[in-house]
Parts: structure tokens; sequence; C-alpha cells
């Protein structure tokens, strides 16, 4: 990978990175403008409208962070020791998923100065306010699980000791916590009855909401396993990727069937055919993302190639942002709505900042240790 080197030092940043922080630098401008100017110029979301690219990136960063707490059930839970090493990496994925999710969330809604109403004058009847705690206390835990790595890094031993004595409450914790919170997402769009297109309400919108987010977490621990390989010169145990492709399997052939057996009980499998903008992109998020991995983890010649592994968790991950997308924009009634240069540049921002902040995390610290 091409790197420039910072003059004094042998330190060395991708040129992909210094892109991203200038990306970063365009997006920080454009939440300035919403910070101070207000929705009215920064955004095409309106009263009809109020839900965009914003939340849309929200519910689709929130949902790639279920790779913290299902690696967490998998490795530690169920005792799949060969898993540890990337369900660390997952850990990490998860938490600069969730912090740049909190970071949207002060676009979305404006006055980050005001964040400590969330607390003095909190609405306890809100779904809008348990998905809020819920994300800060998550955050705070995946902090607890990120801090021993830290204190390795930094060899402050007797904290790494005190660490330890909490890691079975504070995982245990962390996969209840984002179990719950996963499928509240889905909640939130139950009020939308008469708003979001059938072919995504569903009674059961919170059990496809945390489905789709441990299949989707599967997906990115295996595509930031993969990336790691080619980056950082990460090695995991033997069978890692073809195992993780398995449970990747079983995940994409419960959740399409969820979704499908939900269309078919309430009747609505007629408007898969209507040739409709929502039908065709429907078509996109279940082919896309379920249908094809599902080939491709099917067949043996493919399942154990790493290039094709990698196919199937990016595909995956494509059916998981549709239909955050679809659910939370384009499946919506209300007026036209397309994102101003703002709201595109701010979202850029955001993720670019997260994929910086993985990227100085990775490269720092030891994530994928020797294991004896």
């Amino acid at each position: 990978m091409s790197a420039i080197t910072i003059p004094g030092t042998k330190k060395q940043i991708p040129i992909g990175i210094i892109m991203l922080a200038v990306l970063s630098i365009v997006g920080f401008y454009a939440m300035t403008i919403r910070w101070v100017d207000g929705l009215g110029i920064a955004t095409n979301l309106s009263d009809t409208r109020p839900w965009g690219l914003w939340i849309s990136f929200d519910l689709a960063v929130m949902a790639f962070s279920g790779s913290a707490f299902t690696m967490a059930a998998v490795s530690h839970i169920l005792h799949k020791n060969k898993y540890h090493n990337i369900a660390r990496v997952a850990l990490i994925g998860g938490y600069v998923g969730y912090l740049s999710a909190g970071a949207a969330l002060t676009v979305e809604l404006g006055r980050p100065e005001r964040l400590w109403h969330f607390f003095a004058y909190h609405n306890l009847h809100s779904p809008l306010f348990e998905v809020g705690m819920c994300v800060i206390a998550y955050t705070g835990i995946l902090t607890l699980e990120f801090l021993p790595m830290l204190f390795k890094k930094l060899k402050w031993g007797k904290m790494i000791k005190v660490m330890r004595a909490i890691e079975v409450p504070v995982v245990v914790a962390g996969i209840t916590l984002s179990t719950g919170h996963q499928s509240s997402l889905g909640s939130i769009s139950l009020i939308l009855i008469y708003k979001l297109h059938p072919l995504w309400y569903s009674p059961i919108l919170p059990i496809i909401f945390l489905a789709s987010a441990m299949t989707s977490g599967i997906a990115m621990t295996m595509l930031v396993g993969f990336i790691g390989t080619r980056v950082f010169n990460w090695e995991f145990r033997k069978g890692v990727f073809s195992g993780l492709g398995r449970i990747l399997l079983y995940a994409s052939i419960f959740t399409l069937l969820l979704k499908l057996g939900d269309l078919a009980w309430s009747g609505e499998l007629g408007l898969l055919f209507e040739n409709s903008l929502q039908s065709k992109i429907y078509f996109i998020e279940n082919v896309a993302g379920y249908v094809l991995p599902i080939i491709i983890l099917l067949i043996p010649t493919l399942n154990k190639k790493w290039s094709w592994l990698f196919r199937a968790s990016v595909l995956s991950i494509i059916g998981l942002v549709t239909h955050r997308m679809a659910v939370s924009f384009f499946g919506l009634a209300g007026a036209d709505y397309f994102p101003t240069w703002q709201e595109f540049a701010s979202t850029a921002g955001l993720f670019s900042v997260g994929i910086i902040l993985l990227w100085i995390i990775a490269d720092n610290i030891p994530l994928v240790v020797e294991e004896h």
C-alpha cells in the first residue's frame, strides 16, 4: 500500500488514510453548517419526510456493530476458542461503529451542547429514550472490553488484573444489552404502520432487525478480518473464516426464511411482483444480501476459498445496508427527498473518521496476539 513517511519519524501513513482525513475535514465543515444554521439549510428533510440519509447511516452502523456481541457470544459464551482473536477484531469494529453512530446522532438531532438535557429531562415513555440509553450504555460496555487491550499496550499489569476480574459480567451485560437494543431499533418502526411500505412493515420487525444484525455482524467480522490479513498481516487460526462462513450460512438462511415467511403469513407476497421501485429494492436486498451468499456458502468448491468467502461477506453487508435504507428511506411515504451535499458530506465524513480510528487502533494495539 502506498504511504507517506512523516518527516522526522519513521511513521508511515497510507495514502488512503490521508484521503479519508480530507473527507473528514469536509464532513466536519458540513456538520458545522448543520449545527450552526439548523436543518433548513443543511438538509432536504421535511415534516412529511423526517428520516433520511443520516438515520439510515445510524441504523446500518449500529447493525454492523452487532459483530461485537455476536462474536462475544461465540467466543466467550459458547467457548469457541479459535475465534478469540477475531472476536477482539469484531469488538473494535463494534466499538468504532457505536462511536460513529453516537456522533451521527448529534448531527441528526442537533445541538450537541444540550446533550445533558437527555439525562435531566428524560422521557421514560419514549422508545427513543431507550435507544439513546442503550447506545450510551453499550458504548460504555465496549469501552470496558477495549481497556484490557489498551492496558496491555501500556503495560499496566494491575489494571489488566482488575479488568479480567470483571470480564465475564461485562461480556454478559454487553450481549444482553446489545440484543435488546438491536431489536428495539426495529420497534421504533412499528409506529409507521401507515407510512412504511408493506414489504418492510411487520409486527415482527424487532425480530427481523435482531436477526439481520447478527447476520451482518458475522459478515462484517469476516470482512474486517480479511482486510486485516492484507493490511496488518494478521494471522488467524486455521478454519476461522470457513467456520464463520458456516455460521453466516445458517444465519442467512434463517433471516431470509423469516422475512419471506412473514410476507407469506401476512398475504403480501404478491407485492414482490408489482414492478415498483420498492419491489425492485426488495429483490436487490434479498437476492444480493441473502440468496447469492447462501449459494456461495453451499457450494463446497467455493465456501473454502477466501476470495469467495470475502464476496459472500460483502454481499451480506450490501443486503443489510439496503434493508436499513429501505426501512428509513426508500420504503417510507412522504414528500420527494434527495439528500443535500451537506448530508452526503457529513455522512462520508463520519464514515471516514470511523475508518481512521479503526486504523489507528489496529496499527498501534496488537489485536491479534499469539496464542498458546
